[in-house]
Formats: C-alpha cells, sequence, structure tokens
C-alpha cells in the first residue's frame, strides 16, 4: 500500500511542477492567437545566449506600440542561430490589458510545450505500467 501511494505523490508532483506549466503556456499562447491583438513590432536589438556548443544564439526586443499611443519592451524568448536586421518588422501577439506579456511565435511555443506534456505523461504512463505489472506479479 506504501508503495502505491509513493507511486501516486510523485505522479501528483509531475503533474504539478511539469504538466501545469506546460499547459499553462499552451492554454496562453492559444488564447493569444484566438483573441488576442496581432500586430507588427520593429525589431530594436537582441539578447544573445551562447549554447553549448559554443554558437551565439539571437532572440530579438521589439518596441510594441499599442493604439493608445503607450509603447512597450517585449523581449522574446524565441532563440535563432541567425538575428534578423534591426528595424524587421516581427509579427506579435498581446492581451490589450497586458501588452507587455507579449509572445513571438505562438505555434512554436504551442508544439514545444505539446512535445513537453505528451513526453512527460507518456514516461509517467510507462512507470505506472510497469510499476502496476510489477505489484501484480508479485
Amino acid at each position: 500500500m506504501l508503495q502505491v501511494i509513493c507511486v501516486l505523490v510523485l505522479d501528483l508532483a509531475v503533474v504539478k511542477f511539469l504538466c501545469h506549466p506546460a499547459w499553462f503556456q499552451i492554454t496562453r499562447s492559444w488564447r493569444l492567437l484566438r483573441q488576442g491583438q496581432r500586430t507588427k513590432a520593429p525589431i530594436i536589438g537582441y539578447n544573445q545566449w551562447e549554447d553549448a556548443d559554443h554558437y551565439l544564439q539571437y532572440a530579438p526586443i521589439v518596441k510594441l506600440t499599442t493604439p493608445d499611443g503607450k509603447e512597450y519592451i517585449i523581449e522574446s524568448n524565441a532563440y535563432s542561430n541567425y538575428p534578423e536586421d534591426i528595424g524587421t518588422l516581427v509579427t506579435i501577439y498581446y492581451d490589450v490589458q497586458y501588452p507587455s506579456d507579449a509572445i513571438f511565435k505562438p505555434y512554436s511555443v504551442i508544439g514545444l510545450h505539446l512535445l513537453i506534456l505528451l513526453v512527460v505523461l507518456g514516461a509517467m504512463l510507462g512507470i505506472n505500467i510497469i510499476f502496476i505489472h510489477n505489484l501484480l506479479v508479485d
């Protein structure tokens, strides 16, 4: 019985700390795609990051100007090997009430987090099947 309780606690921890954040990103991105404001904003700079292979990765920083004239600096977390030119217009999606929470490339965000969710849930299912099989055999 203690083994079953331990596995259930482990399952709950995995769902809470791995699945919930991925699901949040999926639903947030989907909501912004469906209900958010879509606009183009110019790239004004980049964040740089060196990956494990010592290649520079670039994430654009854009200036979002809302219809009421307010300006927001939005930093993307979508890194790529090749930066686009400063001044290039990129499509972003944002919530009118919270423009600073804009997202870039929502389909990439949804795809990545859906993959994470499926891998984690698949691993959980496999571990639980093995555990239940071992309980029934013993």
